[in-house]
């Protein structure tokens, strides 16, 4: 975690600290990564790869379980569905694909 990196390399030995570590140095690049995932689902869709285009969509949803999606609230929360939900609509829509052909 970048966050807590930062805190304790400018500590000196022996104190003790109580870290507030922000949003973005405690997750990163989380949902870019997500949101990253959704896309190559997206390019892979297209292209009618749709197997593959459905692993990506899963990877991206088992980036947001549960355990990760109880911690959110607010504007983070509404951040991770936005990438979420439409990975679980993605996958509905390869499945309908996948059983047409």
């Amino acid at each position: 975690m970048a966050g807590l990196a930062i805190g304790v390399s400018s500590m000196k030995s022996g104190e003790r600290a109580l870290l507030h570590i922000g949003w973005e140095l405690g997750y990163g690049n989380f949902f870019s990564k997500t949101d990253r995932r959704k896309m190559d689902g997206n390019n892979l869709f297209k292209e009618d790869k749709l197997e593959e285009a459905m692993q990506q969509y899963e990877m991206a949803i088992a980036y947001m379980g549960d355990d990760f999606m109880f911690q959110l609230y607010g504007k983070y929360q509404d951040m991770a569905l936005a990438v979420k939900n439409p990975c679980h609509l993605n996958m509905a829509a390869c499945s309908i694909k996948l059983k047409r052909r």
